[in-house]
């Protein structure tokens, strides 16, 4: 099989940009810590988060080698795309809500003096979940913070605008979705 790349259209190329761009956001700060002389930060890959970077990342794949190789035509319909990628927007989603549930806080001096001897002898990954896991706890003041970070909120951004395109690009190739997608012919 050879690859057809005259086949590829505008709104093609944005799914698989878009889906090279949230592989690339899931390794930035999705829950961002600071503290009195050294910030932290814990990326997509931590906890089940990696479930909807993954699911991106299979939607983007099995797109391109649809879009450039014709695999995979017969056995994955262009909804089961949409699908999945409704699916990633909700795991995104819910990663913020628990981020904002059980990573948020902000701790005052003795909280944080507190929290330095529990996670003392700790370092890199370690102490950044030592660090956000023990420091919810202590919410008393605001010398230390901890809450969601630039990766999160790029990556629903992004994920919204992937879900948006794999969606119109279905309806263009005469999927029967379950509303009209609005938007131009790309």
């Amino acid at each position: 099989m050879s690859v057809d790349l005259s086949r590829v259209g505008t709104g093609d190329w944005i799914v698989v940009g878009l889906g090279l761009l949230l592989l690339i956001f899931s390794f930035f700060g999705w829950v961002s810590s600071s503290y009195a002389s050294a910030s932290y930060s814990v990326g997509g890959w931590h906890n089940w988060w990696w479930l909807a970077p993954l699911l991106v990342v299979a939607v983007t794949v099995v797109y391109a080698l649809q879009l450039t190789m014709g695999l995979l035509k017969k056995e994955v319909r262009p909804l089961y795309l949409v699908f999945a990628a409704a699916g990633a927007v909700l795991l995104y989603i819910i990663a913020l809500i628990q981020i904002f549930a059980s990573y948020s806080y902000s701790a005052s001096s003795a909280a944080q003096d507190a929290l330095d001897s529990v996670c003392s002898g700790m370092s890199g990954t370690d102490l950044a979940t030592c660090k956000i896991t023990y420091g919810s706890m202590l919410d008393m003041g605001s010398n230390s913070s901890s809450g969601p970070g630039f990766g999160i909120w790029a990556s629903i951004v992004l994920s919204i605008a992937f879900l948006y395109f794999v969606a119109l690009n279905a309806q263009k190739a005469g999927e029967k979705l379950p509303f009209a997608i609005p938007g131009p012919k790309l």
